[in-house]
């Protein structure tokens, strides 16, 4: 991200340099919570969006420098199961074990993944217990949900809300959802990739749209905005390298982006 920043940069540097500096204001926004959710920018993303003709995202570009024209819609539920606490060897039979509830909720909720669709609904991360003699009496799970289409975001969105607790005297709370829409390649945002490849083609880099299945911060803006945003305009760096110890660009390739 840090190599898209400094391209946004050198790019309104280049455009005052050669005067070239469009007629419509050009903002740069940055914020720095895209990752745990955008949940103190999402408010201002969403004012800045309504006024914006086009949005650009100077993220890392696919590993054959194309750039991403669509994107999965992203949230995350939380599952709890409440039960019944117990001592674990001598009266377990009185609990009712919220470890054991998630667990049987963890197959049907993946069961819910449709990835001809593009849907994926992953149980991730669980959270109980307080010792190990005592039978938990609740127990929480993390379910990354991604959707490319509206009707399937709907879809898992219902699945979720309708889930019913397998064990006798356990209870289920379920909250959380989607929060942040699909972008969906449609006629604008076709048309604004055509502009994008025809300025690229001028200084002999080639583009080519693709189809990114992982959220981004654009994906924050209104819906009506989605088909306004082209991604992947950063510097490109290595496959593989993104949210990992050693994420790196190549500066060498920075100009002509």
């Amino acid at each position: 991200m840090k190599g898209g920043i400094a391209a946004v940069l050198s790019a309104i540097k280049a455009l005052h340099a050669l005067d070239h500096v469009p007629q419509r204001p050009i903002w740069a926004l940055f914020t720095t919570d895209e990752e745990t959710g955008s949940h103190h920018s999402a408010d201002y993303l969403r004012a800045v969006a309504q006024e914006a003709g086009v949005v650009l995202v100077p993220e890392l570009p696919t590993p054959d420098e194309g750039l991403k024209t669509a994107r999965k819609g992203v949230g995350t539920f939380y599952v709890t199961a409440h039960g019944k606490s117990a001592h674990a060897g001598n009266e377990p039979e009185k609990g009712v074990n919220a470890v054991v509830e998630i667990a049987r909720q963890v197959e049907a909720i993946a069961a819910l993944s449709d990835f001809e669709r593009g849907t994926t609904v992953t149980p991730t991360v669980i959270q109980s217990g307080a010792a190990t003699n005592v039978v938990p009496d609740q127990a929480t799970l993390a379910v990354d949900v991604r959707a490319s289409r509206a009707e399937e975001r709907a879809r898992v969105e219902r699945a979720m809300a309708g889930l019913a607790p397998a064990l006798p005297g356990a209870t289920l709370d379920v909250r959380g959802g989607f929060n942040r829409p699909p972008m969906v390649r449609d006629g604008v945002m076709i048309a604004t990739f055509q502009q994008a490849a025809a300025i690229a083609a001028r200084v002999g880099c080639r583009r080519s749209p693709k189809v990114r299945p992982v959220a981004a911060q654009t994906a924050t803006s209104p819906p009506r905005w989605a088909s306004r945003r082209s991604t992947g305009l950063g510097r490109p760096g290595p496959a593989r390298t993104p949210h990992t110890n050693t994420s790196s660009c190549r500066a060498w390739r920075g100009a002509r982006r």
